[in-house]
């Protein structure tokens, strides 16, 4: 019915409005550049982008990519100093965006 439809609009309304205010507060705390929360597509092994600082369409990478994708694999935070010089960095996120990532913290949440 439209009840139900209505209520699964207003829970993913509901569920952004939560992630926007994790990025907001996040990249403000660690007075970050940009911030992105990644989800994870099981069927497809992939994550994206759902709510993304500096950049509005979404992104979607193998689950096994990147820093991100490594982050969704070991369930572990990684800091990195310089993003470019660590192997499992994945630059066409970049080269997408237009920014250039230097330093970055990923937390798995």
């Amino acid at each position: 019915p439209d009840t139900e439809k209505a209520d699964r609009l207003k829970k993913a309304q509901e569920l952004s409005s939560v992630f926007t205010t994790i990025v907001d507060d996040a990249y403000q705390l660690v007075n970050a550049s940009r911030a992105t929360i990644w989800l994870v597509d099981h069927e497809k092994g992939e994550i994206w982008s759902r709510v993304s600082t500096g950049y509005k369409d979404e992104i979607r990478i193998a689950s096994s990519t990147g820093i991100a994708g490594s982050c969704v694999q070991t369930g572990k935070v990684i800091v990195l100093d310089d993003a470019y010089s660590d192997p499992r960095f994945h630059p066409e996120v970049d080269k997408l965006t237009g920014f250039r990532t230097r330093s970055l913290i990923t937390v798995p949440i």
